[in-house]
């Protein structure tokens, strides 16, 4: 029997784009190895990984006031407890943006100093050379942020953690349940006024108080912060559903395969209580689904700027889909940030139409998403990109593809 822990901490940086600085801490252990870490510590019941997180830097370092930027990933490694028992180890990695640096090493806890390093400097600090790939996924997202510039978003950061303690409590007293971020929200490339918070749930009957309670506090978060926000409830009756909800229902599939690389538990348990997803999914049939969704897209008129502006932005996030549908079938550990998706695209199918618009739509994004000009330039190549999809998928050697659950 494997003794499992479960764990979650978190990467800190100076909120400065231009010089970000990273928070480690030297800790002297109880056998006097000394080591150098971040932020991290064991999931308490009833907590969320993100909660947990927040909780381990306040105590370990001092820090409280810190804008939520983005999940990292799980960090997953195996070892022998002391007692000769074999344990699992996970680890929910964070990104967060501290805004007052004044740190303070917890010294009951072996702690004896607090250092802020450059990122590089960090990447040489750092005692685990597993932690290293998510300073490195970490320094990407700020590069990106700051190649724009764009700031981190404090409405996204007040959200997501309005959202996650409510969500959290609410759901103490649903076993089974839980909630997760998804998209934009997670993967750090988030934009105010342009992107909407995505959240998934799972675990709730759709008509049940609890799924009413949490529709209705996703609401409010949206009226205090001026997000956008989306709530879909998961569930196991799906199979035949078709049109828009046929979408939602790929989507959800595919997302819930991606917990612990770009889909963080933010409220409750960190196990979907769903029916094991099929692993063959026909990539062909799907992207066809989207084609004719975007399709309907192209032909409606929109009367208002706001309107346009959705109706752009829908048709993006269409072609965006389609995307990561397929590197999805290519490796089911893609990391899903457009720039990894156009590099995935560009290494097996070199050259298509896809991952030219979806580097442009990348540097739009960085950049602002304010041109709603050029985002109806770029939303109106969308079909002729999806046809591209379509076509590579229906090929005799995509046709079907393995899709491994992770």
């Amino acid at each position: 029997m494997t003794r499992l822990y479960s764990s979650a901490g978190a990467i800190v940086v100076s909120a400065d784009l231009h010089r970000p600085r990273m928070l480690l801490l030297e800790q002297i252990r109880t056998t006097g190895e000394r080591q150098v870490v971040a932020p991290k510590g064991r999931i308490e019941p009833g907590e969320s990984p993100l909660i947990a997180a927040a909780r381990e830097v306040s105590e370990e370092a001092g820090l409280h006031d810190m804008r939520y930027v983005a999940y990292l990933g799980q960090e997953a490694y195996r070892f022998t407890d002391q007692d000769g028992t074999p344990a699992r180890k996970t680890v929910d990695w964070f990104l967060f943006a501290a805004i007052d640096t004044t740190a303070t090493a917890r010294q009951s806890e072996g702690f004896v100093a607090a250092q802020w390093h450059d990122l590089p400097d960090a990447l040489t600090a750092a005692s685990h050379a597993s932690f290293h790939e998510y300073v490195r996924r970490a320094d990407e997202i700020i590069a990106w942020r700051r190649s724009g510039p764009l700031d981190y978003s404090d409405a996204l950061s007040q959200a997501v953690w309005g959202f996650s303690r409510q969500a959290n409590a609410l759901l103490a007293r649903h076993p089974g349940a839980g909630a997760a971020l998804c998209g934009s929200g997670a993967r750090g490339d988030f934009i105010e006024g342009w992107s909407d918070l995505d959240l998934i749930a799972w675990g709730l009957e759709p008509a049940s108080p609890a799924a009413l309670a949490l529709r209705q506090l996703a609401d409010e978060v949206s009226d205090q912060t001026g997000i956008r926000i989306s709530l879909h409830l998961a569930r196991s009756d799906d199979a035949n559903a078709d049109g828009i909800k046929r979408l939602h229902a790929m989507k959800l599939r595919a997302v819930l395969r991606r917990t612990h690389i770009d889909l963080p538990i933010v409220a409750g348990t960190s196990a979907p209580s769903l029916p094991e997803p099929p692993h063959v999914a026909d990539l062909a049939a799907d992207i066809g689904h989207l084609l004719d969704f975007a399709h309907q897209r192209q032909a409606a008129t929109p009367a208002t700027a706001i309107d346009r502006t959705d109706h752009a932005r829908r048709s993006l996030a269409v072609l965006s889909s389609a995307a990561r549908q397929t590197i999805l079938t290519l490796d089911a550990q893609a990391l899903l940030r457009l720039p990894d998706v156009v590099a995935t695209l560009d290494q097996h199918w070199p050259g298509t139409e896809a991952a030219r618009i979806l580097n442009d739509y990348d540097t739009y994004r960085r950049t602002g998403a304010a041109d709603l000009i050029r985002a109806e330039q770029l939303a109106s190549q969308v079909p002729s990109a999806l046809e591209e999809l379509h076509q590579l998928a229906a090929a005799p050697h995509g046709r079907r593809t393995t899709i491994q659950a992770t």
